[in-house]
């Protein structure tokens, strides 16, 4: 073979080989514009979904809050409801493209599904939220509300070991934080609350006053958390027949809560389930 035939030889196969280069190229810019365009779209979905929960939401926090507003809120949510239910059927068929995208989805649905009382849903989408967090590189703070909330519907349907054990779960993902994770104070006041039932009071105690610590002055229901969570140990100090510092809470100047003489007659226990 001349220099000349092996040279044109040589040619034609660079031609096929660049050919081959640019069409793979073309294809992964081709799918790569497809996932964009997929993403932006499932984006959209999600905000408008996200912006009918935050209207429920803000209509919950009103002062002059009644039956209309129930009504609307209500609504709200099951709109949203249907939108973030028709984005988590859709995500599924991505393969595990969108992580965070399906994480956030998920626990929106066990949400609502958790605030229209159907329980069994709100555990199953609380369950693939959580599992779609373990798959992934997501930060592990994101567990935290699956994990309290769903120990929250185990511990009202009497199934105190699962709950212990999912609440436990969220503890520990707090532990591994220095700052304070959202809800923290009503994870450690249920902890206070299941310790006072089994007997456990100065762990109880601890959790408490846990929960107190934590309760930012910033959350809309400070006060209302405050006094509960003051009343939780007011009661504890009762069942220790430590007297003088239930009082102390409940009527001295530093820490006044009721008027003298107006103290509601309750169960200790009772009231401490009460207030979470």
């Amino acid at each position: 073979m001349s220099v000349i035939s092996f040279f044109c030889c040589v040619t034609k196969i660079l031609r096929i080989f660049f050919s081959l280069a640019l069409s793979v190229a073309v294809l992964f810019f081709a799918l790569s514009q497809n996932n964009n365009s997929s993403y932006a779209s499932l984006l959209r979905q999600y905000l408008a979904a996200q912006q009918l929960y935050d209207k429920a939401t803000r209509l919950n926090e009103l002062e002059n809050y009644g039956p209309k507003e129930e009504a609307l809120e209500k609504n709200w949510n099951q709109e949203a409801l249907v939108k973030f239910s028709a984005l988590s059927a859709e995500l599924r068929k991505t393969s595990g493209l969108y992580d965070s995208l399906q994480f956030y989805t998920s626990f929106k649905v066990g949400e609502l599904q958790h605030y229209f009382e159907n329980f069994g849903e709100a555990v199953s989408f609380y369950r693939e939220a959580i599992a779609v967090k373990e798959r992934s590189s997501l930060p592990d703070s994101l567990l935290f509300k699956p994990y309290l909330y769903a120990g929250i519907i185990f511990y009202n349907q009497n199934k105190f070991d699962t709950a212990v054990r999912f609440f436990k779960q969220a503890e520990t993902v707090q532990a591994n934080y220095n700052n304070r994770l959202a809800e923290a104070e009503r994870l450690y006041n249920i902890l206070g609350v299941l310790y006072y039932e089994k007997g456990n009071y100065k762990q109880a105690q601890n959790y408490f006053q846990k929960a107190l610590l934590l309760l930012p002055v910033t959350n809309p229901y400070y006060n209302e958390l405050f006094v509960n969570y003051k009343i939780n140990l007011a009661q504890l100090h009762m069942r220790l027949e430590e007297y003088d510092k239930a009082n102390e809470i409940y009527f001295g100047k530093s820490h006044w809560l009721f008027p003298q003489g107006s103290l509601p007659e309750q169960q200790s226990s009772a009231v401490i389930q009460q207030h979470w």
